[in-house]
């Protein structure tokens, strides 16, 4: 994709020199490295993508920034609070831009959304609902939320806003997780997630769904959105038939 964009990668970083060169060969990457240091003083990157191991990337993104360069990394960015601000504050000073891969802003059916979600049609945000499983491969709470239930609650902020207030309960059991959140945010909307890990969701499933004053927006699946406002409705009807 990013030869497509007109760009060219200079080189690739793994832990063992046959895999980096082996990637290399694949791309058309012109050098490769085992020491992601090594890669920064030779090359001299404008940007890196930052895809290692969940308790590595911390680590690797701090130094990039130091050395100059912007970072897309993929989740979690750290596995703390402290560990995020840090890194946004690094970001601030050097003047470059840290991206996290949350795909799913970029996926057609949560665009659609978004472009639904702005249209008069729909009103004042009230509520959003979230409902997302999948495999467990977490071993606790903090685990499931960084690495899979963190796209949705991305999504979360990226269509109603900063959360304000949220309160929760979870049960871990028989290599089982399942979590239920209520929340609200700064605009004085309302939110419910139920999001799990299990067996018994093997296949996985998500849904959302967005209330306002005059509509609401549904998504199911990754591929299927649907919409409804107030003005669609014929106003002629009985009550009962409205229903």
């Amino acid at each position: 994709s990013i030869k497509h964009l007109g760009y060219q990668l200079s080189a690739v970083v793994t832990q063992h020199l046959e895999t980096a060169q082996k990637a290399a060969a694949e791309y058309q990457i012109p050098a490769s490295y085992t020491d992601y240091s090594e890669m920064l003083a030779k090359e001299k990157p404008e940007a890196v993508f930052v895809a290692a191991k969940y308790h590595q990337q911390f680590a690797i993104v701090k130094e990039v920034l130091k050395f100059g360069a912007h970072v897309f990394v993929e989740k979690p960015l750290g596995m703390s609070l402290s560990e995020a601000e840090e890194i946004s504050d690094l970001a601030a000073q050097a003047n470059k831009q840290v991206m996290v891969g949350f795909m799913k802003r970029f996926a057609p059916a949560y665009v659609k959304a978004k472009a639904l979600l702005a249209d008069r049609n729909f009103g004042q945000p009230l509520a959003i609902s979230e409902f997302f499983t999948c495999r467990n491969f977490a071993k606790d709470d903090l685990e499931y939320i960084l690495f899979a239930a963190s796209h949705y609650v991305d999504l979360l902020r990226y269509y109603y806003g900063e959360v304000s207030t949220v309160t929760g309960l979870s049960i871990n059991q028989n290599g089982s997780i399942m979590q239920a959140f209520s929340l609200r945010f700064e605009s004085g909307a309302v939110g419910s997630l139920q999001f799990g890990g299990t067996p018994a969701w093997e296949r996985g499933a998500q849904e959302l769904t967005m209330t306002g004053t005059n509509g609401y927006i549904k998504i199911s699946g990754i591929d299927r959105v649907s919409a409804l406002n107030r003005d669609e409705i014929a106003s002629n009807l009985p009550g009962w038939q409205t229903v």
